[in-house]
């Protein structure tokens, strides 16, 4: 979990309570240019950041019950990486490596609602799509369909409740870390489903390059979320890339 003096960690009370000036009119406060800009840039300039910790997600994710723990560590490093650009966050591969492998073992018990919730989730795909190649029934197949939908949705979801989770200055438990997950969602829902699709997108484009699951899919998902986060609920996608540019002053 973020304490307060963690770089990326929201300042003030409740989690995800947004600033009435910055997000008083979600039409024209979102800037969805902005955003690609952002996940273009930061993708640029940490991919190999975003390889490693692609790496360190999926081999510690092999037990199944350390992945959630896995999935809060790659959020907590990738948010201290990006919101900590020019601002005092860790430049270095090594410090960054230490702070993935800190929070990996701080959260392996906060981290197991995540693992269960994921392997149920893709569990029950697997299910549906074994069974509807089997039998050849449409019914199997709509629910083998809905099953990819819903794994998008999920990996979505959690992403933001480990952002949330590891953002916040108090102890949040995963159930309220979800709930406003979804309340982020259903407050922005165009945007919201706009990084969905993305979601899918990116996870269509690595199937046909299946090493991407393990190389860049899990930094590029964690990326994205931090960067919808800051456009919806920080200080916007352009202060990233600005800070990118070197135009942020410490």
């Amino acid at each position: 979990m973020g304490s307060a003096d963690s770089p990326g960690t929201v300042d003030g009370g409740s989690v995800g309570e947004d600033d009435p000036d910055r997000h008083g009119n979600e039409a024209t406060e979102i800037d969805l240019l902005g955003s690609v800009t952002a996940f273009s840039r930061v993708t640029f300039s940490d991919l190999l950041t975003i390889v490693w910790v692609s790496v360190l997600f999926a081999v510690l994710s092999l037990p199944l019950v350390t992945l959630g723990a896995a999935m809060l560590a790659a959020v907590e490093t990738l948010t201290a990486v990006i919101t900590g650009e020019g601002r005092g966050g860790p430049t270095t591969e090594r410090e960054r490596i230490r702070l993935f492998a800190g929070s990996f073992r701080r959260n392996l018990s906060q981290g197991l609602p995540y693992s269960v919730v994921t392997v149920l989730v893709v569990a029950t795909m697997l299910f549906y799509i074994l069974t509807a190649s089997a039998d050849e029934t449409g019914v199997l197949f709509f629910g083998a369909l809905v099953g990819l939908y819903a794994v998008v949705i999920c990996f979505a979801w959690l992403l933001r409740a480990g952002s949330i989770t590891i953002r916040s200055t108090q102890s949040v438990g995963f159930v309220d870390a979800a709930h406003e997950a979804a309340y982020q969602a259903f407050n922005y829902p165009w945007y919201a489903a706009i990084q969905l699709i993305t979601v899918g997108v990116i996870l269509l484009v690595a199937f046909v390059v299946p090493p991407a699951y393990v190389l860049v899919v899990p930094g590029l998902l964690v990326v994205l979320d931090v960067v919808t986060f800051e456009e919806s609920h920080g200080e916007g996608a352009m202060t990233i890339v600005r800070a990118y540019r070197g135009e942020f002053e410490e």
